[in-house]
């Protein structure tokens, strides 16, 4: 398989896909990949590395795998199904979409990392951003309340179909609400910002509203903002090491999400703190340096156990 241009034959990939080019995971996983072979040096070659991307009800076929050198690398699937069979036969399995640590000895979970589509650009200081609060994306049902709290802070009829929305406010972004702030709420999927334009509000923004999918809680915005040196504003995530105890800041309930953004903006200090604390749980827990540091430590130790 080619990773970052390198052939490596002890690398392939199974999935819904012919291949990883093109998949939204692709540059984080190669970036986790071609660090990992680096970190181990020659003792990358004694394990197999198998790559498994699947959206649907599918499973990675092991069958021929030896358990104790395969190292499987699960991505894409958004139903936080755990791969038990996977952990039987693999030495280890890092999958994204978990739901919870600590589900089987050889399981951990994997950072969904950030979209292929957004580009990496060097993150500013907090006091010069332009955007109090950013947020592009689809006004799915969930996401009603954190529309409500930032558009209509003195209450909306909850009778109210909620793509009738559109028609009171209008379709574009809404940049005036909390002062310098970019709010676009689009009608589908897929219609917001461009992946370069998306990534420039990233890196210019002091606050990234992060809500969650549209099947999991998890998103690639959380990261990606994360990575662009955000602050994130996230829904209650899955019990996993790289969300507790991070610096994202977790609102129960979008009803209550305007006083809280007004809270951290009042107070740019703490805003600027919690920036640095954010660059430093992207690249001490979630970047590719980080994740392949990790997979090095555990398939070493596993393998020495192993025998």
């Amino acid at each position: 398989m080619l990773i970052e241009g390198q052939d490596l034959p002890n690398v392939s990939f199974q999935g819904d896909r012919s291949s990883l080019d093109g998949m939204p995971e692709q540059a984080y996983v190669e970036g986790i990949v071609s660090r990992l072979r680096r970190i181990l040096g020659q003792a990358f070659e004694r394990f197999d590395f198998v790559v498994f991307s699947g959206r649907e009800p599918v499973v990675p076929d092991l069958s021929a795998a030896d358990p104790k050198r395969t190292v499987l690398i699960y991505v894409s699937e958004e139903f936080s199904r755990v791969p038990h069979d996977a952990c039987a036969r693999a030495l280890a399995v890092f999958k994204a979409y978990l739901p919870a640590e600590g589900l089987a000895p050889n399981l951990f979970s994997l950072p969904l990392g950030y979209a292929i589509t957004t580009p990496y650009l060097p993150p500013k200081p907090a006091n010069e951003r332009r955007y109090s609060v950013f947020f592009s994306g689809a006004l799915r049902r969930n996401r009603r309340p954190m529309y409500q709290s930032l558009l209509y802070p003195a209450g909306l009829p909850f009778s109210l179909p909620y793509r009738a929305l559109f028609a009171l406010r209008g379709r574009g972004p809404h940049r005036r609400v909390l002062g310098g702030s970019y709010l676009a709420f689009t009608r589908n999927f897929g219609q917001g910002l461009p992946g370069d334009e998306y990534a420039r509000f990233l890196v210019d923004s002091k606050i990234v509203l992060c809500p969650r999918g549209a099947k999991t809680p998890e998103t690639f915005r959380h990261f990606e903002a994360m990575r662009a040196g955000a602050v994130v504003v996230s829904e209650p995530l899955p019990a996993l090491e790289f969300y507790v105890g991070s610096p994202m800041v977790v609102v129960e309930s979008w009803h209550a999400l305007r006083p809280l953004l007004l809270g951290l903006l009042s107070d740019p200090d703490e805003l600027a703190e919690r920036q640095q604390r954010t660059l430093a749980w992207w690249a001490e827990r979630c970047s590719e340096d980080a994740m392949a540091g990790k997979i090095a430590t555990e398939i070493t130790r596993l393998a020495a156990e192993a025998g």
